[in-house]
């Protein structure tokens, strides 16, 4: 009895490990990855925090740093008379502004990662296409030729890569031979988006 070829079939797996990222496999140079919408979970509510630290630390230094410009003259002046507790209630004064600066920060940041994670983002590479479906300020739909990519990498704060556009978020971008430049899979993890990123490479370059 002749054997029948077995037609390859399409597998789905989350990449890298404990991801929602899909991936779908056509033939040896093809390739969808497909970021769906999501919330952001608690790894990523922790990496925002950490990320609001270190701005929150640099206003709250520069606002301690111009009230003892203004206000230091005088209360070195009158050292002798503050109450012992001063020291105290200046230090509790600065834990709270950091505290309060961190997390108007953090909730800022949240919001933007909010609105960019619930916008699913499908990248495909096929045959010599490179296609795109995603929605970023308008949805888009594209196809582009493999050879006008330039690069694929990531950003680490989208909005220092685009001179100010775009959320301070990290993202996955594709530059292409016309300096056009997208922005992709913004507030996904760094895990993923350097996954994503090898992944193209590596398929884009077999055409």
């Amino acid at each position: 009895m002749a054997e029948h070829a077995q037609t390859p079939t399409l597998t789905y797996d989350n990449l890298p490990t404990g991801s929602t990222l899909l991936r779908e496999y056509d033939g040896d140079d093809g390739i969808i990855i497909t970021a769906p919408a999501c919330e952001p979970d608690r790894f990523v509510k922790r990496r925002l925090r950490r990320r609001a630290a270190l701005p929150a630390a640099w206003i709250s230094a520069g606002v301690i740093a111009l009230t003892m410009l203004v206000f230091g003259p005088q209360a070195y002046a009158h050292r002798n008379t503050l109450p012992r507790w001063t020291s105290l209630l200046a230090t509790a004064c600065c834990a709270l502004l950091f505290a309060f600066v961190w997390w108007v920060r953090y909730l800022e940041l949240l919001q933007h990662a909010r609105e960019w994670l619930a916008r699913s983002t499908t990248i495909g590479v096929k045959k010599e296409k490179l296609l795109i479906v995603a929605i970023l300020r308008v949805p888009i739909a594209r196809e582009f030729l493999r050879e006008s990519v330039r690069d694929v990498r990531v950003v680490r704060n989208l909005r220092k890569s685009t001179f100010g556009e775009g959320p301070p978020l990290d993202a996955l971008q594709i530059i292409f031979n016309d300096n056009l430049s997208l922005g992709l899979m913004v507030g996904r993890d760094p895990i993923e988006l350097n996954w994503t990123a090898k992944t193209l490479k590596e398929f884009l370059s077999r055409g």
